[in-house]
């Protein structure tokens, strides 16, 4: 399906709603290939965001992710509860933490990667490319997207936003 009947000869408006639909779509497979190994999939992409930063300050995490401050602080008291990450106080700033992984979290999240790598697979082979011949592509559109939300001047993720889908669509059986 395209989006021309949507907006009408705009192919940066047809881009953004593709983009913001695949999302949801990527969301919707990730959760299938975890549910069908038994793996349960909240919170393993806040695991590969901390670990990949090694530690990092949970106003950081929320830039990153574009999780609402409010929202990631509910997932971080949750990992710590679970053992899988560990806040630390800031060297560089004794007022805030750092937040990095804890053996229990790097085993959690290596637990995770078969499913993803089935979501790799389900969507390349149907793709006569790979999927990370658009790495380049999506770090620079992240960067922009950090530009336009205001992210490069320090500000955080906005607690109050609402999201244009409220509520998961239902599962296919």
């Amino acid at each position: 399906m395209t989006y021309d009947h949507v907006v009408d000869r705009e192919p940066s408006v047809r881009a953004l709603l593709a983009l913001f639909s695949d999302f949801h779509l990527i969301d919707l497979l990730v959760r299938q290939e975890f549910e069908e190994r038994g793996i349960q999939p909240f919170s393993l992409g806040l695991l590969y965001f901390i670990d990949a930063a090694r530690a990092l300050t949970p106003t950081e995490l929320a830039i990153e992710t574009g999780l609402p401050p409010t929202t990631l602080r509910r997932w971080l008291d949750e990992l710590e509860r679970r053992g899988q990450i560990k806040r630390r106080p800031n060297p560089a700033d004794r007022r805030s933490v750092t937040v990095s992984l804890t053996a229990k979290g790097k085993r959690a999240k290596a637990g995770g990667e078969p499913a993803l790598r089935g979501a790799v697979a389900a969507i390349e082979q149907r793709l006569d490319w790979k999927l990370g011949e658009v790495a380049q592509h999506l770090e620079e559109l992240k960067d922009a997207l950090h530009q336009a939300l205001g992210y490069d001047d320090g500000l955080a993720p906005d607690d109050r936003r609402s999201f244009w889908v409220d509520e998961e669509p239902p599962r296919r059986k």
